[in-house]
């Protein structure tokens, strides 16, 4: 999927009922997370020039940084280790058993 374009924000956007009463915000990753997702509200936003451009640029009330799929793998893995110990060891017995199946070239389902 590739990025969304201005037109079609603006197509969806104007679907929205009561559009002064709703805010535009951004989900953050957070797992392990009891209850509704954790948001960084949009605060402003502008078209790109020079190095953006080609680019409309959403400004957060909070700083966002890039994670490597790596990073937010671990970060996930934590989550899970720290919100349900035996949870999470029965995860990893099912990781197991699922990748003892694959090696052994075995489907399932």
């Amino acid at each position: 999927m590739g990025a969304m374009t201005v037109d079609s924000l603006l197509h969806i956007a104007g679907h929205v009922k009561r559009p002064n009463q709703v805010k535009v915000v951004i989900p953050l990753h957070s797992p392990g997370r009891i209850g509704g997702r954790l948001m960084a509200e949009v605060n402003s936003c502008a078209e790109g020039f020079d190095w953006e451009q080609g680019r409309f640029i959403l400004c957060t009330s909070k700083p966002l940084i890039m994670l490597e799929g790596w990073e937010a793998d671990a970060i996930t893995e934590e989550a899970r280790k720290l919100q349900s110990p035996a949870g999470y060891a029965s995860y990893k017995r099912i990781m197991h058993l699922e990748k003892l199946l694959k090696d052994n070239g075995i489907a399932y389902d």
